[in-house]
């Protein structure tokens, strides 16, 4: 199965975009489990269109990272379409944050706060689609909370607007992440769009994505917080766990290196997270995490890190 989005034909298991965890190293080490489309984190569109230095280097893609989408986070038609001037022959396809439940994003009138003002959102997705060939997808909650769930009205005035692509994380902004996703909802707004529906949120295993793409037809399932210390995850559920065959201490490595020479001194604190996640329910877990955050020397890190996962079993 495949996602088909503007005749571009991508991998219908796809890399959610969150902030502090899909950077570049992460989507490398991704990358080198199969072709899947890969997000960035959350780019604010104001900070890139004046070359902020850590905002401009989150944009930069590779070439060896692609398929790659790139979202932004903005609510000012001007500011989002100069930020797509930017980018838009760096990736495959864009994407505009219409469902961040984060308070300062909210706040600021971004993120899910533009599903309470539709006319504004369907004036970006109108003014982006009018000026740049590349796809414009939207990604969405379904609405502010239980009384206001919105997100078949919404997703029809974006797709009216030119979106090629809508991705529903199920949840309402006030839930954030607790709670289960609300399944029906994917399969409702599938029903009621012409464009591609990708679903987010709970999604695990390859029989839950499989029900959703061959059985309720669906266009694609984008995963989420289930890669966070398992980059492996996206092949994992295209293919089934039993399936995979690869040594996870040589992933966690490479991904080790490969924050090193991104982020050169400041690769020791940001492995951090990743270490932990890396480490859950792993036996004297809790006692390595402890020690992680005290180590400030990269090369000790690893050390301790190849030591703790090799006692892990975690050669294979």
């Amino acid at each position: 199965m495949s996602l088909i989005v503007k005749n571009k034909h991508f991998n219908s298991v796809v890399l959610a975009p969150m902030a502090g965890v899909t950077d570049g190293p992460f989507r490398e080490i991704v990358r080198q489990f199969g072709d899947n489309l890969l997000f960035t984190e959350m780019i604010l569109a104001k900070f890139l269109i004046h070359n902020h230095g850590q905002t401009s280097q989150m944009a930069k893609i590779t070439e060896t990272e692609k398929p790659v989408a790139i979202q932004f986070v903005g609510n000012n038609v001007d500011v989002l379409k100069q930020a797509t001037e930017i980018v838009k022959d760096r990736c495959d396809l864009l994407n505009i944050n219409m469902g961040c439940p984060v308070h300062k994003i909210v706040k600021s009138g971004c993120g899910c706060a533009l599903m309470q003002q539709p006319e504004l959102a369907e004036k970006i997705v109108r003014s982006l689609t009018d000026c740049f060939s590349i796809p414009i997808s939207v990604k969405i909650r379904l609405g502010w909370d239980e009384n206001c769930k919105n997100y078949v009205d919404f997703s029809k005035r974006m797709e009216q607007a030119g979106a090629s692509l809508i991705v529903l994380h199920a949840r309402t902004k006030d839930q954030m992440y607790s709670g289960e996703a609300d399944w029906k909802a994917w399969i409702t707004l599938k029903e009621s769009l012409s464009i591609p529906v990708v679903a987010n949120g709970n999604i695990t295993s390859k029989k839950e994505a499989d029900n959703l793409i061959k059985n309720h037809g669906l266009d694609g399932v984008m995963i989420g917080r289930y890669v966070m210390g398992r980059p492996w995850a996206l092949k994992e559920i295209e293919v089934g766990r039993d399936k995979l065959n690869f040594s996870k201490i040589q992933v966690i490595l490479d991904h080790l290196n490969k924050l090193k020479s991104f982020y050169g001194e400041k690769a020791v604190f940001i492995a951090r997270k990743h270490l932990a996640w890396y480490s859950v329910e792993k036996e004297g877990g809790a006692d390595f995490r402890r020690v992680v955050n005290s180590v400030e020397d990269f090369d000790r890190l690893v050390e301790i890190s190849k030591k703790f996962f090799e006692k892990n079993g975690m050669k294979q």
